[in-house]
């Protein structure tokens, strides 16, 4: 029986049946790019929603910023009117302050404390002086509320308290803030009965700023520390 002969010429597939031989390489192109866009426009959408975000976010933050300057002016607006150091205090200590104003608190606070330390109400002063600490951001002030610290802590007898604020405050390039520091740590060393470092900070303080007389002055206080 004879063979019969297959036909030269693929037939075109019939419904439901792989016709994936049947693509052109033009077909192949088309399905690449239009894949490519796909992809673009996908990835293109993603950015255009990052790029919202962010100007929403940014514009939340500018109307913040705008909202907490203008409550800022009115609270200071409110300092103004306060006649008496007690009005100020009262004034600084209110939660709801911005932080806008947090430099003012800060002045308020250091000048509460050091009228404390005149009156010698030390433990007020210290309270005093470490809120202002908190809220003070301009130098030599945040300094001064530290010396002040330090003084306060040494009248209420906590040397190490003391030492941790005196410490730090020898590297201040202020002439007052540095010779206050060597002179507090001076008299820690005393109270202690220390009196290796207590030569050295008094020949520190001797040797940085001889006008001010305090090496003079703890001597005086420690005498026995010069035997």
């Amino acid at each position: 029986m004879k063979e019969k002969k297959k036909p030269s010429v693929l037939r075109f597939p019939e419904a439901g049946q792989n016709a994936e031989f049947e693509q052109s390489p033009q077909q192949d192109v088309t399905v690449r790019e239009r894949k490519i866009w796909n992809w673009l426009v996908r990835h293109a959408q993603l950015w255009v929603r990052i790029a919202c975000a962010v100007v929403v976010i940014g514009g939340v933050a500018v109307v913040f910023r705008w909202m907490n300057d203008r409550k800022a002016q009115k609270c200071l607006r409110d300092y103004q009117s306060k006649a008496t150091l007690a009005e100020r205090v009262a004034w600084a200590e209110s939660a709801s302050l911005p932080s806008g104003v947090g430099n003012v608190r800060g002045l308020v606070f250091l000048e509460q404390a050091n009228e404390s330390m005149k009156a010698k109400e030390y433990e007020k002063a210290l309270r005093y002086y470490q809120k202002a600490k908190t809220h003070l951001k301009i130098q030599p002030l945040c300094d001064e509320a530290s010396v002040g610290c330090g003084f306060a802590a040494l009248h209420v007898n906590d040397l190490e308290a003391a030492e941790k604020e005196f410490h730090p405050l020898c590297k201040s390039t202020s002439k007052y803030i540095h010779s206050q520091a060597l002179y507090g740590l001076c008299y820690v060393a005393g109270k202690r009965g220390n009196a290796q470092n207590f030569s050295h900070y008094k020949t520190q303080l001797l040797g940085y700023d001889p006008s001010t007389g305090l090496a003079t002055q703890i001597e005086v206080l420690f005498p026995e520390m010069g035997k």
